[in-house]
């Protein structure tokens, strides 16, 4: 169709572009092995992503400072990611079309030529695509490793189009065999991945709340002073958020464009950074003050 974006279309001329590698393979199996032995015993946590998505779940294993394994299934999809001290380290996925060749070709960093090339050698030397990339001169070993950063971001970013499944948080200790730890913090993480993949109904559901209300700090400093961007401009459009104005009043006069602070005010909001108010901070003082204490008259 002519919609179809040019990379797919080059992809359907190589019949073997789409087959995963090897090391995908072996990470489907592992992660089907370990869900099938995750729910023995106890979970810390453990519900629906239609009743609490994604981003909050991430919220509350940061907010909780816990250790463990986020297992979450949808249909035969099956993720676990690992978290140390709140932060996701690692995603494993039994996806095969989250393999490295496939997501480089969505991001436009290699071709379907190459790509389909990269595949034939791995069957014929039985390497890892990395290193057939590496030595095809498709990617540096840097960028070798910067890709697979990308592979395991974007693993852990799709999780965030899923408006339903279930999710199981098993603590212990974080896996020490991963050569390679995601970098972003929980909440940069669920900026990004509201970013790519919250539509308009999704953005609304969680700005109606807010609406009419005060955008006041969190009170907890663990979540209210989150890194979640390093823009200068997003950093001084959230110094703003004081608890002195509305949400309307901070969208109106705000230093970045309207739909990217929409957005961050979305992420702040899942990532526990705001809360609503219905007055600014010293006016409920004000008023705590005015109203008189009950009298304990006795018995």
């Amino acid at each position: 169709p002519p919609s179809e974006a040019p990379e797919a279309q080059a992809v359907a001329n190589y019949p073997g572009a789409a087959a995963a590698d090897s090391a995908q393979k072996r990470e489907k199996r592992a992660v089907e092995t370990t869900a099938k032995h995750f729910a023995e015993g106890e979970s810390e946590l453990r519900g629906s992503l239609a009743r609490q998505p994604f981003a909050r779940v991430l919220q509350r294993v940061y907010s909780g400072r816990m250790s463990g394994a986020l297992l979450l299934a949808r249909g035969d999809t099956k993720k676990i990611v690992n978290f140390d001290e709140g932060y996701p380290v690692s995603i494993r996925s039994n996806m095969l079309s989250e393999c490295l060749g496939q997501i480089l070709l969505e991001q436009r960093l290699i071709s379907a030529e190459t790509l389909a090339e990269s595949l034939r050698r791995m069957k014929e030397t039985h390497k890892h695509q990395g290193e057939v990339l590496v030595a095809m001169g498709a990617l540096s070993p840097y960028n070798l490793s910067r890709a697979l950063m990308l592979q395991m971001e974007s693993k852990l970013l799709e999780i965030f189009s899923w408006s339903s499944g279930d999710f199981m948080f098993k603590k212990g200790q974080s896996r020490q065999d991963v050569h390679m730890r995601l970098e972003r913090t929980p909440a940069a993480l669920i900026l990004e991945g509201i970013r790519r993949h919250y539509d308009a109904g999704r953005i609304h559901s969680v700005l109606e709340p807010l609406s009419g209300k005060y955008l006041t700090p969190n009170p907890d400093p663990r979540r209210r002073l989150q890194d979640i961007t390093a823009d200068a401009n997003e950093r001084h459009f959230i110094d703003g958020l004081d608890g002195t104005v509305k949400l309307e009043a901070a969208l109106a006069s705000s230093p970045i464009p309207i739909d990217r602070a929409r957005l961050l005010l979305v992420a702040m909001s899942e990532a526990g950074m705001i809360v609503p108010a219905q007055a600014p901070p010293r006016a409920e003082k004000d008023e705590a003050r005015r109203t008189p204490r009950p009298v304990d008259l006795g018995g």
